[in-house]
């Protein structure tokens, strides 16, 4: 009796569960879960205590502290500057990084299905993937003027290739592994890029979502700064010429604050609804 007890105790022992199921009991389990996000907690106080330290030994015009920063986005907000100039960017990127990603899936989900077409569209691929976003913007403000259309068309223009590129390697890579099971069930091309090739790069697609997530507030602020009298970043190049360093640092700390939450909510959805990707 005593082996047996000490058998169902073990963390690897295997417990029935209703309808005939089975789950393996794990010691820790929870806490194992809750140490990711405590870690990031103290990773972040960690960063925000040493930028406090920091500030006490160095002007507030080179580096205000924490609260100074957070004192000008509340000041901001008070005189009604930053939720218009928020709600503008956040709308314009989000347009610009739809179209770039949904465009990129099919294009990769394309070039990487048919053989023929991967081997004349990728060496142009390569050319606009190297191609740094900047520049273009000239070219753009010749195209299609000073306006919103601009901003859209530079996000699509810099988040797209990601995209292309990371789908393409997971289409590829399924389409090795999964050729034959295709064949066994007789599906039809489309089929089997819709129910095979598409779930089976998941892994792929999500790496390039992450990439075009960080690079899509990159070309919102680098064309608002270049291309708008408006947005977040006009504040960033306004009050940087006027020396409002606290409001400054308020904005470029928001604006991070918008990349981390989009990492997170790529990991909620990794986690929640693709679980195996964890695995892959």
């Amino acid at each position: 009796m005593s082996s047996v007890a000490a058998v169902s105790s073990s963390p690897g022992f295997s417990q029935a569960l209703p309808g005939g199921r089975t789950g393996r009991v794990r010691r820790g389990a929870h806490r194992v879960v809750q140490l990711p996000a405590v870690m990031g907690t103290i990773s972040i106080g960690s960063v925000f205590a040493v930028w406090w330290i920091i500030s006490l030994f160095v002007s507030p015009l080179t580096l205000p502290s924490p609260y100074s920063a957070i004192e000008g986005l509340v000041s901001l907000a008070s005189v009604g500057s930053l939720f218009p100039a928020l709600w503008l960017s956040v709308r314009e990127m989000y347009m610009g990084l739809a179209i770039g990603v949904g465009a990129g899936i099919c294009i990769g989900l394309l070039i990487g299905t048919f053989a023929r077409v991967d081997r004349v569209a990728l060496p142009y691929i390569n050319v606009l993937n190297s191609i740094p976003g900047v520049i273009l913007i000239p070219v753009l403000i010749i195209w299609l003027g000073l306006g919103a259309t601009t901003r859209v068309v530079f996000v699509v223009l810099i988040t797209i290739w990601p995209m292309v590129i990371n789908v393409r390697a997971g289409v590829r890579s399924s389409a090795l592994r999964y050729r034959d099971l295709g064949k066994v069930f007789e599906l039809s091309r489309t089929a089997m890029m819709r129910k095979v090739m598409l779930p089976a790069s998941t892994p792929y697609l999500l790496a390039g979502l992450r990439i075009s997530f960080g690079l899509a507030i990159i070309g919102m602020i680098v064309g608002e700064m270049d291309i708008s009298f408006k947005g977040l970043g006009y504040l960033l190049v306004s009050f940087g010429s006027s020396l409002q360093t606290p409001r400054l640092v308020g904005v470029v700390c928001l604006t991070a604050f918008i990349g981390l939450a989009q990492a997170g909510v790529v990991k909620l959805v990794e986690t929640r609804f693709l679980p195996w990707v964890r695995h892959a």
